[in-house]
């Protein structure tokens, strides 16, 4: 086969896999991606561009590596739905930066931010006095994530003529079904309050559950899993 001529087809068959894996692997690779999806993407690409220039790996082989790193991404999603454990290792955790109007140093250097790192986040977000905010979180995808002070915040208009005080965070109980012991023992309560909790909205089955929150008033607010087959296409 004609040097060039295998090139072309070495490059098309390349991005010909790369979107069809990158399809079935959704959206989440462009706008949510982790650290794990992050050397996924790496590694993927790094096999493609070898395997177009690279003429002794046959293309089969190279073919093979790209499906196989790529589904993995997949595969391990799938799991990391079943074992908080598990998503947490792959995705790691959110780092409070600025909680209750606090600069947290630790968080800071946990994050490998600098104070001008999260000064230029929250301009991004709007925000250049750093004393309106609250609450600045780094996400698991690199987000800052950003509660204002309740003065400070876009006032709604069932708001604009109430006094307005600052939010308050909110902390995951449960999740997908599971109990984040973890955040119950933070929040001061146990596993037999939140059996209580369960039973008052009339909840037999956590599994039922996709998200348990309790804010820092004490107020518990659950969301129940939406069973419904209905599809939903306004935003196809």
């Amino acid at each position: 086969m004609n040097a060039y001529l295998e090139l072309i087809i070495r490059i098309l068959l390349s991005i010909i896999v790369l979107i069809v894996l990158a399809r079935i692997e959704g959206h989440k690779q462009i706008s949510q991606m982790t650290y794990y999806d992050y050397i996924i993407g790496i590694t993927v690409g790094s096999i493609a561009a070898t395997l177009c220039i690279d003429q002794e790996i046959p293309i089969l082989h190279g073919v093979i590596g790209i499906v196989i790193f790529m589904m993995s991404g997949v595969l391990f999603s799938l799991i990391a739905r079943k074992s908080i454990k598990l998503k947490r290792l792959l995705k790691g955790l959110p780092i409070f930066l600025i909680a209750k109007g606090e600069i947290l140093y630790k968080g800071l250097k946990r994050a490998r931010f600098d104070i001008s790192d999260l000064l230029r986040e929250l301009r991004n977000h709007g925000y250049f006095d750093i004393s309106e905010i609250n609450y600045a979180i780094l996400e698991q995808n690199g987000v800052v994530s950003i509660l204002p002070k309740g003065y400070a915040r876009p006032a709604k208009t069932e708001e604009l003529k109430l006094n307005v005080g600052d939010d308050k965070l909110k902390a995951n109980l449960i999740i997908d079904g599971k109990v984040l012991d973890g955040n119950l023992n933070a929040m001061d309560k146990t596993r037999k309050w939140l059996d209580g909790e369960l039973q008052k909205q009339k909840v037999d089955n956590i599994n039922d559950v996709i998200l348990g929150c309790l804010d820092e008033t004490g107020e518990f607010t659950l969301f129940l899993k939406n069973t419904s087959s209905k599809k939903h296409t306004l935003l196809e």
